[in-house]
């Protein structure tokens, strides 16, 4: 069921207070609803090691296939860059947000609020996709997992 940018609605968070906005359903939407993509700017291998370990980190989003690519030594990512500068199917979404409204689906953080998550993480080739797990009401805000490759200190939540 694709749910479109109508159907969404960005504005305080209600659930983290300190993580800003968030994304929330204007719309009742039901379980398995494709939310519209995650945009942003392709970045190159040399972006991601600029980036890497600061804020601007925060709206990178890598496909299964390019996450390894974060956990790289800085040293190994000169010697990509050395022997292929281009771009990675990684994105920055930090300055698309008219036409990336899923930038703001915020991320449990704890095992304490796994039941708050409602959304998915998927991919369709190399594109990021949210999709509801369950129904989600108008009002509410869409929560998702984005586990240890994005918290140091988390995990993520078991069986999502």
């Amino acid at each position: 069921y694709p749910a479109d940018y109508k159907s969404l609605e960005i504005k305080p968070s209600t659930t983290f207070a300190e993580a800003g906005d968030g994304l929330f359903a204007k719309d009742k939407l039901k379980k398995w609803s494709v939310l519209p993509p995650y945009r942003g700017k392709p970045l190159s291998v040399a972006d991601l090691k600029r980036m890497k370990g600061t804020k601007d980190m925060d709206y990178v989003y890598c496909p299964s296939r390019d996450a390894g690519i974060l956990n790289l030594t800085a040293s190994d990512m000169d010697q990509v860059i050395e022997e292929s500068p281009a771009t990675t199917f990684c994105v920055d979404g930090r300055t698309e947000s008219r036409n990336n409204p899923t930038k703001y689906i915020n991320s449990v953080k704890s095992k304490a609020d796994c039941d708050k998550v409602n959304v998915k993480i998927c991919e369709f080739g190399d594109v990021a996709y949210f999709r509801t797990m369950k129904i989600v009401n108008p009002g509410q805000e869409l929560i998702a997992d984005y586990g240890g490759a994005y918290w140091e200190d988390f995990d993520g939540c078991p069986d999502v």
